[in-house]
């Protein structure tokens, strides 16, 4: 007997797919799902330089195919097109959208948010800095066993809506279902909706994050990092607050700003208050885990899953190609990493997929 699925999602927009590489769940068992995530051509060329067994011949053109499509979108990953969904949806997460200076100038009626070259430096300096430190929480958050088990508990319960809504939601995950509901008339049995918006926008808020990009990879939350009031529409503030000052007014010393921004951590954020304290136990800085979180996606999720057959002899030849991608001098570097990576995942009672 068939089941029936209680989720029945409206008209999607009929948008063509774009040319895409081809043949993907042939090479890549992880294709299978429809999900491709991308690695960077130049740790690919790392790769090759230092293992250059690890790929076939085929195995390396596709790799470099998925990764240069992936790059005109500025995403990680894509999703193969189906017949219910004939348009590639694109996952933005690791690289940021054009500089600054490109997106907003964009607007041409509005003469307002344009920036000049000193403004747009400035700026794309402190974005760069942000996304970072954005990325480093990521590292954290995949090495937090509290975390992913409360993520691990949603995708057990409601990974059959997902994937009937064909996207994972934002915060705030009400207004995200009032979305689909109107948009695309979502109709599901009983109060499950309700239960979905409710449950994902405490994980959301628990964990300071504005979404998930997959399963695999929260979305970190913006931040508005200021400059002229018309940016805010650009980079929203969502559980924080917000400062926002006329240039007629300028606070005094006094006014201890921080004390307004900051607000006290929960006991289940204290190890990355340590981080941004520049007190962790293990001396753990952003940059450590900006790199623990790409070392725990490029090596652990998309190498590990797709070529688990070659990982454990190619160990050496693989911190060699990623101590090259990092830029560092010795290649003891990356061993050092991945011995704290193993020492926190011990600590976490974490096991790799």
């Amino acid at each position: 007997m068939t089941r029936t699925s209680p989720f029945n999602l409206g008209a999607i927009p009929n948008i063509p797919a774009i040319d895409a590489p081809t043949g993907l769940a042939s090479i890549r068992p992880a294709a299978q799902d429809g999900l491709i995530y991308s690695l960077p051509v130049n740790l690919l060329d790392c790769i090759e330089r230092y293992a250059p067994d690890f790929f076939s011949a085929d195995e390396l053109d596709q790799e470099l195919a998925i990764a240069d499509f992936c790059r005109r979108f500025y995403s990680m990953a894509f999703y193969e097109p189906t017949h219910k969904l004939p348009f590639h949806r694109f996952i933005q997460l690791l690289s940021p959208p054009e500089p600054i200076r490109t997106s907003c100038n964009a607007v041409a009626m509005n003469q307002s948010i344009r920036l000049d070259e000193a403004e747009t430096r400035h700026s794309q300096t402190i974005l760069d800095d942000v996304q970072n430190r954005r990325l480093a929480y990521l590292g954290w958050l995949l090495h937090n066993s509290a975390f992913l088990d409360e993520k691990q508990a949603l995708q057990h319960q409601y990974s059959e809506l997902v994937v009937a809504i064909s996207q994972f939601p934002t915060y705030p995950a009400q207004h995200f279902v009032k979305g689909l509901h109107f948009a695309h008339g979502l109709r599901c049995d009983g109060n499950i909706l309700t239960s979905f918006a409710d449950d994902f926008d405490a994980f959301f808020l628990k964990w300071q994050i504005g979404g998930l990009a997959t399963w695999d990879i929260p979305r970190p939350s913006n931040a508005n990092i200021g400059g002229q009031a018309s940016l805010c529409r650009f980079v929203p503030d969502q559980m924080a607050p917000t400062v926002r000052l006329p240039r007629t007014l300028r606070l005094s010393a006094r006014a201890r700003l921080e004390t307004l921004i900051r607000s006290a951590v929960p006991e289940h954020l204290g190890d990355w208050e340590s981080v941004q304290e520049n007190s962790h136990p293990l001396r753990l800085s952003y940059g450590r885990w900006s790199r623990l979180f790409q070392l725990a996606f490029y090596r652990d999720i998309v190498l590990s899953r797709n070529y688990s057959d070659r990982m454990n002899r190619q160990v050496g030849r693989l911190d060699q190609a990623f101590s090259e991608f990092f830029g560092d001098v010795d290649v003891q570097a990356i061993r050092k990493l991945r011995s704290t990576q193993s020492y926190l995942l011990r600590q976490s009672g974490i096991q790799l997929v």
